[in-house]
C-alpha cells in the first residue's frame, strides 16, 4: 500500500496541472506491462475497461515470442481495481470494449495468435458481473483483420466494425467491414465498403434518425459512410485529400453541433507526423482546414461546438487539448513525455468532467513498466448527442434519478426529478415494452408487464438517465 501511495502522488505531480486534476490511479497485472486499450463507466460511476497484459499472455514454444493477453478489468468509481476477468486469449492493437443500458459487456478482440481455434477475431458476451455469456470467433474471410470500434445494439446484440484484406485483391488492399451480431451472436447481417486502395476504418457513430456515420481513410483520403440500420451504403464523401502520397492514419470525421461535420487524419512524411483537420458545414462545404506537426488521436465533440482530442508532438509530450469551433486552442493539459506514456480512450461524465485511458511507462527506462492508468479531469465541459443535436448534460442533478419502489410490483416512482419527464421501460431483449410522459411525483403503472428485469431511458429535456429495475 505505501508503494501504490507513491506511485500515484508522483503521477499526479507528473501528468499535468495539479488544480486540473482530481484523482489519478495507475496499476498493473502481476507486475507486467498493462495497457487499458478503452473502458465505460456505468451508471453507478463505476468503470470496466479493456486492457493488454504480458502477465495473462502467450509465448510460443520455439521463438519465444510473446503475445499479450486480454482481460476485462473492474474498477471502483476512483480508479482502484476491483476484479481482473482474464478471457484466456491473446490481443492485439486496442481491445474495444462497450455496454448497453440493460447491463451487459461487449469486448471485441483482434486475435494475433490463437493456438486453439485459429480465429483473427473474437467477440464476447458478459453479464454485468464479468461471466462470460457467449464468444463468437471470426475465421475464414477476416485475415489481416483489426476491430476499431465495437457498439452494443437496443436489441440486445452487438456491431463491430473493423478492417481486413480485401475480398478481390486480398493481397493488395484493405476494406472496411460492419457485421452486426444477434443477441445470442449470431451474424444477422455483414458488409463491405470500400473507398479505393487500402482503406481503413475508425470510427462510427449514431445519427439522427436512425442512421450511422462511418469513418475512416481510404488512401490518402478522409473518408465517410453514411449507412441506415441494415448497413446499406446510402452516401459517400471524401472531406480530404492529401497531395502527399501516403496512408491517412486515425482517419475520422466527427459530428458537432449545427450540423457540422471535423475530419481529420495524420501522415507520416519524413521524420514527423502530420495532423489535417477541417471543419465543414452540413452540405460538406469547407469552413475552415490546417496541417500540424503532430499526431493526433481521435477527437471527441462537445456541446459548445468544439473538439477534445490528444495528440502529441515527436521528441515532446502528449497533451489532451479542447479547440474552439475556429480550431483556437480553449486549453491544454500535459499528460507526460512523447516517448514514454499513451491515451487511448476519453469519455465525459455528463457533469463538467471527462476521464482519461492508456498507459504510462514507470520506472528507469531501460528496466520500465507500462501501467494503465485512469486519470478524471476537471471542467472539460459537456457532450455532444449526436442522435439528438444537443448536450448531454447532467450537471442540474444534484443527485441521479431514482426508481423506487425497486423491486416493484405495482406503481413505479422516481425521485431526484423535478420537471416533467419522458420514461421508456425495455425488457432485456432490447425491446421497448412502454412509454410515457410523466410529472414529479407521478407513479407509472407497471402492474401489466411480466416479472422480470428491465431497463429504463428517462429524458428531462435535453438530460438522459438510464438505469434498471425488477418487477416482481
Amino acid at each position: 500500500m505505501r508503494i501504490l501511495l507513491i506511485v500515484i502522488s508522483l503521477c499526479i505531480q507528473g501528468f499535468c496541472l495539479a488544480q486540473e486534476i482530481l484523482w489519478a490511479k495507475q496499476f498493473a497485472i502481476g507486475n507486467r506491462q498493462t495497457e487499458i486499450t478503452s473502458f465505460f463507466q456505468k451508471p453507478d460511476s463505476s468503470f470496466v475497461s479493456a486492457c493488454l497484459s504480458f502477465h495473462l499472455g502467450y509465448r510460443t514454444p520455439i521463438t519465444l515470442t510473446t503475445y499479450y493477453g486480454t482481460a476485462v478489468v473492474f474498477h471502483d468509481k476512483y480508479g482502484d481495481t476491483l476484479k481482473v476477468v482474464n478471457l484466456r486469449t491473446t490481443g492485439w492493437y486496442n481491445p474495444k470494449i462497450t455496454s448497453s443500458v440493460f447491463g451487459e459487456i461487449f469486448v471485441g478482440v483482434s486475435v494475433p495468435k490463437d493456438t486453439l481455434l485459429n480465429s483473427k477475431m473474437r467477440v464476447y458476451k458478459l453479464d454485468a458481473a464479468g461471466n462470460t455469456v457467449w464468444m463468437r470467433p471470426f475465421i475464414q474471410g477476416y485475415e489481416s483483420s483489426m476491430i476499431r470500434k465495437i457498439r452494443a445494439t437496443s436489441d440486445g446484440g452487438c456491431m463491430i466494425l473493423g478492417y481486413a484484406n480485401s475480398i478481390f485483391l486480398p493481397n493488395a488492399y484493405r476494406d472496411w467491414f460492419l457485421i452486426k451480431l444477434s443477441f445470442s451472436g449470431e451474424i444477422e447481417w455483414s458488409q463491405r465498403y470500400s473507398g479505393g486502395g487500402t482503406s481503413e476504418c475508425n470510427n462510427i457513430e449514431p445519427m439522427v434518425g436512425g442512421n450511422f456515420l462511418l469513418s475512416g481513410m481510404a488512401d490518402q483520403k478522409i473518408w465517410s459512410v453514411v449507412i441506415n440500420q441494415n448497413g446499406d451504403n446510402l452516401s459517400n464523401h471524401y472531406f480530404y485529400s492529401s497531395p502527399n502520397p501516403y496512408l491517412m492514419y486515425q482517419a475520422n470525421v466527427i459530428q458537432l453541433p449545427e450540423n457540422r461535420f471535423l475530419a481529420s487524419g495524420n501522415q507520416w512524411i519524413g521524420d514527423n507526423y502530420v495532423t489535417y483537420t477541417g471543419m465543414y458545414n452540413s452540405a460538406k462545404a469547407k469552413i475552415w482546414e490546417n496541417s500540424k506537426l503532430k499526431n493526433m488521436n481521435q477527437p471527441w465533440a462537445s456541446a459548445d461546438g468544439g473538439f477534445v482530442r490528444s495528440e502529441f508532438v515527436r521528441h515532446d509530450s502528449v497533451y489532451v487539448r479542447k479547440y474552439m469551433a475556429d480550431s483556437t486552442i480553449d486549453w491544454s493539459v500535459t499528460i507526460g513525455p512523447e516517448n514514454r506514456c499513451q491515451i487511448n480512450d476519453l469519455i465525459y461524465d455528463g457533469y463538467g468532467s471527462a476521464y482519461l485511458c492508456g498507459y504510462i511507462e514507470t520506472g528507469p527506462v531501460l528496466n520500465s513498466i507500462d501501467q494503465g492508468y485512469i486519470i478524471k479531469v476537471s471542467n472539460v465541459g459537456l457532450p455532444f448527442d449526436t442522435t439528438s443535436n444537443r448536450s448531454l448534460d447532467h450537471s442540474h442533478y444534484a443527485e441521479k434519478p431514482l426508481a423506487y419502489p425497486n423491486p416493484c410490483q405495482q406503481v413505479l416512482f422516481f425521485k431526484n426529478v423535478f420537471r416533467p419527464f419522458q420514461l421508456e421501460i425495455f425488457d432485456l431483449r432490447g425491446i421497448k415494452m412502454a412509454g410515457y410522459q410523466v410529472r414529479p411525483g407521478e407513479g407509472i403503472p407497471v402492474w401489466s408487464l411480466p416479472k422480470g428485469n428491465y431497463a429504463y431511458k428517462l429524458l428531462e429535456g435535453n438530460k438522459i438517465a438510464v438505469g434498471r429495475f425488477i418487477k416482481e
